[in-house]
């Protein structure tokens, strides 16, 4: 019998928040690398959008409840928007490709 692998109860998310004047949107990867590079795009098509990227720890492989962690500012901000212009921006591989699950608010 194989053994069973769960990522409830441990493990990281990462949420991106993109905040503009017409909606709050959140989109959470399992990924670090892969929500950077997803928030420097968001970040690059629209100048007048403000783009962060949030760690959770301990909600394991649930979107919804890594970004209700954001909202609720239960969470670690990692990278904040003004920071996404000052760097390149990051590249990924096709193996660390990785889809988010995006809640609009």
């Amino acid at each position: 019998m194989l053994p069973v692998f769960s990522w409830r109860g441990g493990g990281t998310m990462f949420v991106v928040r993109v905040e503009n004047d017409e909606a709050t949107s959140y989109r959470a990867f399992r990924r670090s690398q892969t929500a950077r590079a997803w928030a420097a795009e968001r970040n690059g098509e629209d100048v007048d959008c403000l783009v962060d990227v949030f760690e959770t720890s301990g909600l394991g492989d649930d979107p919804r409840g890594a970004i209700a962690a954001v909202r609720a500012g239960n969470a670690r901000e990692i990278l904040r928007g003004e920071a996404l212009a000052a760097r390149p921006p990051v590249t990924t591989g096709a193996s660390d490709i990785d889809f988010g699950v995006a809640v609009a608010v």
